[in-house]
């Protein structure tokens, strides 16, 4: 058996609400004995869209209407997906009114047997991909407030043989104020990757959703003291593989917002980042 999964690229306004069409299709050679998981994690700003009904076999695995916190979907596949016939997952999704960037915004998607099927995945390198949207004009209007300009991004690192990885998240405020109150940090780890359970999360760090499932993604909100003008600082967050995954790069997406009221970001381009995990080839 051989899963692939795709996600249409859709392009809304905020304040608007749409659909991101997830395709799944079986290119093995036979059809699965057992379902297949569809896992969609929301891009930032984005919710799942409260006002319609998921599709037939999808539940919320993780909600959080804060827009800056990912909702998690997932979706169960029938068994006998059969080979060459794709099968569609349209996703209700509503941009909310916190988005004021844009641009393209990424979420992600996978689809894996389900635990404990005797179904084998023979790639999971096309078992996941970045789920794309674009946010469109008009923007709203920038709110009364702090006036600050958070950014982050990241170093990749490469996974060690023992499947662990680091990953260090720096973080900033370019102003033109200095933060009122404490910053936000979120993180999605990257497709088959968990929190590393060995090690300690960062001081202010906690996970809003912890499944060791390979395409779930874990996701940890990190609380963060307040931030002078031109201030920076690193966030190092501990990772371990899960069996089985692929080689190459890995992604999971981040943010980073005000978590005080009081503070506005002025531009939001550089709240978003993907951060990424190098896995080897090592070979047998």
């Amino acid at each position: 058996m051989d899963l692939a999964v795709t996600a249409g690229q859709v392009a809304l306004a905020p304040g608007t609400t749409g659909t991101q069409t997830v395709t799944v299709v079986n290119n093995g050679s036979a059809a699965t004995t057992g379902g297949t998981r569809v896992t969609y994690l929301t891009p930032a700003y984005v919710n799942i869209d409260r006002a319609k009904p998921l599709p037939a076999g999808c539940e919320l695995r993780f909600e959080d209407q804060d827009p800056t916190v990912p909702e998690v979907l997932t979706c169960v596949l029938p068994a006998g997906l059969a080979p060459a016939a794709p099968v569609t997952i349209d996703v209700p999704v509503a941009v909310t009114t916190r988005a004021r960037v844009t641009g393209v915004i990424r979420g992600r998607v996978s689809a894996l047997p389900v635990p404990g099927s005797a179904d084998v995945e023979a790639d999971p390198a096309d078992n996941w991909t970045l789920a794309y949207l674009t946010a469109t004009q008009p923007t709203p209007a920038l709110p009364e407030g702090n006036k600050v300009g958070l950014y982050l991004t990241h170093a990749m690192p490469a996974q060690a043989k023992d499947g662990t990885s680091t990953l260090t998240i720096t973080y900033g405020n370019v102003g033109p104020a200095d933060t009122a109150g404490a910053v936000r940090v979120t993180v999605a780890t990257p497709f088959y990757t968990n929190v590393d359970r060995a090690k300690p999360l960062p001081e202010g760090c906690a996970f809003q959703l912890e499944d060791p499932s390979p395409g779930i993604p874990e996701i940890v909100t990190c609380e963060v003291p307040a931030l002078k003008v031109e201030q920076q600082r690193t966030l190092d967050v501990p990772l371990k593989a899960v069996d089985g995954g692929p080689k190459g790069i890995v992604l999971g997406p981040t943010i980073i917002s005000p978590a005080s009221s009081s503070d506005v970001d002025t531009d939001q381009t550089d709240n978003l980042d993907v951060a990424g995990v190098m896995v080897p080839s090592r070979g047998k």
